[in-house]
């Protein structure tokens, strides 16, 4: 289904943990004060939608994100400014509904009847993995428990379920593949997902781990193989996938230090899939 999209950064707001892997502050855009939103989609809407009357009939829905955050793990009132902010939009009629990325660990009831009196229709729910003793190298701070009853809460209230995962994290194999997406496709059974893979970045304790040798980034070949593996069982599943690796942006690139990133990576998994070369994985 395709949307039209209008990005909000609140980056690393909201998160209470630092994963080993992460350092929005270095690769994300700008942080975006509430006071910034009607602003920014005041010139996405002026010079892009009412421009060009075009997208209005080719995307189905039209949504504010709030993206680079946990954004239902931030102060209450902080919340609900961003939310006043960008539900006048929807009021307008001008924006169909609001999403927002988050932690699986900051999902509760109340805060779910908050977001859908302001027209929050899609949650994404950065899970990483599906295997605790990797979250727990991670410092993730949560478990695949976590996992599992937000995604339950959230498909319970009639909200749109999105799931980020990553591959080549530390100490994964292939039965801890086969593992995460039995309850991927069997138990959390989200509407679409986002898959990554794991990439070094300056100023990360990951990228400690890699210059003392402990920690080796799988090849560009072994994350496609890895990829297509994940990409081929969603798409079986009825499970959209929205993204496969990392948006190129500046400031990525100039803090990579090493790991599987290739600007084609995406188009890379797919062609894997369609040439059908992915290994046997009943044989892993």
């Amino acid at each position: 289904m395709k949307r039209f999209i209008i990005p909000i950064f609140i980056t690393h707001k909201g998160c209470k943990f630092n994963c080993i892997f992460c350092n929005q502050r270095n690769i994300a855009d700008d942080f975006t004060p509430p006071e910034r939103v009607k602003d920014i989609c005041n010139s996405f809407i002026n010079s892009q939608i009412n421009k060009f009357g075009e997208i209005n009939s080719k995307y189905k829905i039209k949504q504010i994100s709030f993206y680079g955050g946990s954004f239902t793990c931030i102060d209450k009132t902080l919340m609900l400014k961003y939310l006043n902010q960008a539900y006048h939009f929807v009021e307008k009629g001008d924006i169909d509904s609001l999403r927002l990325s988050t932690r699986p660990d900051c999902i509760t009831q109340d805060t779910l009847d908050i977001l859908k009196s302001y027209s929050v229709k899609t949650i994404e729910i950065g899970a990483q993995t599906l295997n605790d003793e990797i979250l727990h190298k991670l410092e993730r701070g949560h478990s695949v428990k976590d996992v599992i009853d937000a995604a339950y809460k959230i498909k319970s209230n009639n909200i749109e379920l999105g799931v980020q995962l990553m591959i080549g994290l530390p100490d994964e194999n292939y039965q801890l593949l086969k593992n995460t997406l039995n309850i991927l496709t069997n138990i959390i059974k989200p509407d679409f997902i986002r898959l990554y893979p794991l990439i070094v970045i300056k100023g990360t304790d990951l990228e400690q781990s890699y210059l003392d040798n402990k920690f080796k980034p799988i090849s560009l070949e072994e994350a496609v193989k890895r990829s297509s593996i994940i990409v081929d069982a969603c798409l079986k599943s009825g499970i959209e996938v929205v993204r496969i690796g990392l948006q190129m942006t500046e400031n990525l690139y100039k803090n990579i230090v090493a790991g599987p990133y290739s600007p084609n990576f995406g188009d890379m998994v797919l062609k894997n899939i369609s040439k059908k070369e992915i290994t046997n994985f009943n044989e892993k």
